[in-house]
């Protein structure tokens, strides 16, 4: 996977800021969560997951309003996973959840905002679940929420932003 950013980092018009390969040295950070296992920091998404894998490709990454006018790839080698955005702060991820992958309920202050590109994966709520499949979109506004990906896992593209 590519990720291309462009901007107008000094005012002479726009154009390409970085081209890179996800995984690679200067590029975006994939990062294994779950399994029982230390959080680790990938080379490659892997073919296969377990079912308490999570793997986080970290796209994007904007610590506030102003970084979006700033022709910089504040992505570029994140060393660490950070769960939520820091104030106003806003991340684009890319997951892909191990089937059967769950996670327990939690409330973030975040306006998330999710498309399921291929798999399964139930959103559980207070009070009722939400089966999300291939092709849905997801606007959740900070609500208290959990999650399971279905018998062949979930990947979906993810944006957080930040809401205080």
């Amino acid at each position: 996977m590519r990720r291309i950013v462009a901007g107008e980092p000094d005012g002479g018009g726009s154009r390409v800021i970085s081209a890179t390969t996800v995984g690679a040295e200067r590029g975006p950070s994939i990062f294994r969560l779950g399994g029982g296992l230390p959080e680790a920091k990938l080379e490659a998404i892997p073919d296969e997951l377990s079912s308490s894998d999570l793997v986080a490709v970290h796209l994007w990454e904007s610590l506030g309003p102003e970084l979006a006018k700033v022709g910089v790839d504040a992505a570029e080698g994140v060393a660490e996973y950070v769960f939520v955005p820091e104030h106003e702060g806003l991340f684009w991820r890319y997951h892909v959840w191990g089937p059967g992958f769950s996670s327990a309920a939690h409330t973030t202050e975040t306006l998330d905002l999710m498309f399921v590109i291929s798999g399964e994966v139930t959103l559980i709520l207070d009070r009722e679940d939400v089966l999300l499949k291939s092709g849905d979109a997801l606007v959740l506004q900070a609500a208290s929420h959990g999650w399971r990906a279905g018998d062949e896992g979930c990947t979906f593209i993810h944006l957080m932003r930040r809401l205080s």
